[in-house]
């Protein structure tokens, strides 16, 4: 090998090399969508406000989610449930995709007026996803079981459960508490408007009292909110 071709290997190494150091440094790739974990986060209106300004600034922030790096993100309102406010998800594949987006972050406006006035956030694996697409209503179930089962106990009855939302609404997904303020189970199940909705609940109410009328669950507590979805576009 010749001089020149020696030097050419040499700075098409280096240069990619370089390109490759300044990337890692400078800005976060996005890996290919796993949705093996995801975020779900709720926002409370607070008390006199009104859904505007948290709306505009929750399509701002999940907007903000998907460019820092995360799958997939959506956002949905309440119509029905315990919180009025705001329900909020987003898709990552692992922890490690988690820490490159938490580690990415600049710093807090410490400034920035807080338009909510309560929030949680539960980092869930997703133990079943068949509810591929964002419907325009959706049931987000939470589900509580007795702290005197085992996991697998736990598991085993909120699949039992899980079964029946999700023959009923024809695909629901599953998530299981990994960190969070509360051991909870949680489904999403879609419908495309409150005639829909009807059927539904009346397959999940037939389904429920043939199958696990008798059977002993230990569920401690038990919420079904319904949302509407948020256009972020």
């Amino acid at each position: 090998m010749n001089m020149k071709n020696i030097l050419l290997t040499f700075i098409l190494v280096f240069g990619s090399f370089s390109f490759a150091m300044h990337h890692e440094k400078d800005e976060f790739v996005k890996p290919e969508p796993t949705f093996k974990m995801a975020l779900l986060s709720t926002y409370e209106l607070g008390k006199g406000s009104s859904y505007g300004a948290l709306q505009r600034e929750m399509i701002q922030y999940q907007k903000d989610q998907v460019k820092s790096g995360y799958s997939a993100c959506g956002l949905y309102k309440h119509e029905f449930g315990s919180i009025r406010g705001f329900y909020t998800y987003c898709y990552f594949n692992d922890l490690e995709h988690f820490a490159s987006i938490m580690d990415s972050r600049g710093p807090d406006n410490l400034n920035e007026r807080q338009n909510f006035a309560s929030h949680t956030d539960h980092i869930v694996n997703v133990q079943e996803r068949n509810l591929t697409a964002g419907p325009p209503y959706v049931v987000y179930v939470k589900y509580v079981f007795a702290s005197s089962l085992s996991i697998n106990e736990a598991d085993s009855a909120a699949r039992k459960i899980f079964e029946v939302y999700n023959t009923a609404f024809g695909g629901c997904n599953m998530f299981g508490h990994y960190w969070g303020p509360e051991n909870a189970t949680y489904f999403t199940c879609g419908y495309e408007n409150y005639s829909d909705f009807a059927v539904k609940s009346t397959k999940v109410s037939e389904i429920m009292v043939a199958n696990l009328a008798d059977v002993a669950l230990h569920v401690v507590s038990h919420s079904d909110d319904l949302l509407s979805k948020v256009d972020l576009n």
